[in-house]
């Protein structure tokens, strides 16, 4: 048997690290930079957050994030973009900030129909716009009188919409 399948995987990394470190010539320390992958998410002001989810509500902390004093909320809503497309249930993060801002990865935007800019969190001067739903809402289709008795609604029990092309 080879040495290589007795060693486990963190020994294998540090050895690789060393060999990596000696050969750049750099000195050997523990990395500094940390390096995570953001889902999309959102930030809101106090104000729309009153607007989404009623007067006086604050949010509700549910998972601490990486950086102090940072975290994922219980709440989210509905994003909707110019396509009438829409992504149901983006996380709001905390705490509050000055300007509420949308964080989504370019397939998002692009299924949004929305021509996403990067740009540095915060920088939101002329970026394209959407439109945030309350959780709470309910789907509904509202008819006319004319077209509800056509449908003979009154009587139905069970209603599917379906579409066509």
């Amino acid at each position: 048997m080879s040495m290589a399948g007795t060693l486990d995987r963190n020994i294998i990394e540090q050895i690789v690290r060393e060999i990596v470190l000696q050969r750049s010539g750099a000195a050997p320390s523990e990395p500094k930079l940390v390096v995570s992958i953001s889902a999309r998410h959102l930030h809101l002001t106090d104000e729309h957050v009153e607007i989404l989810f009623g007067a006086g509500h604050k949010l509700t902390p549910m998972k601490d994030l990486y950086q102090d004093g940072f975290y994922a909320a219980e709440e989210t809503v509905m994003v909707v973009g110019p396509k009438k497309k829409m992504l149901p249930s983006v996380r709001v993060l905390g705490p509050t900030r000055p300007q509420s801002q949308v964080e989504l990865a370019f397939t998002d935007g692009i299924s949004l129909g929305l021509d996403l800019p990067v740009r540095a969190s915060g920088k939101i001067e002329g970026t394209p716009g959407c439109v945030l739903v309350d959780a709470t809402s309910k789907l509904e289709v509202h008819l006319d009188t004319d077209e509800g008795n056509a449908a003979d609604l009154d009587h139905a029990w069970n209603i599917e919409l379906l579409k066509q092309d």
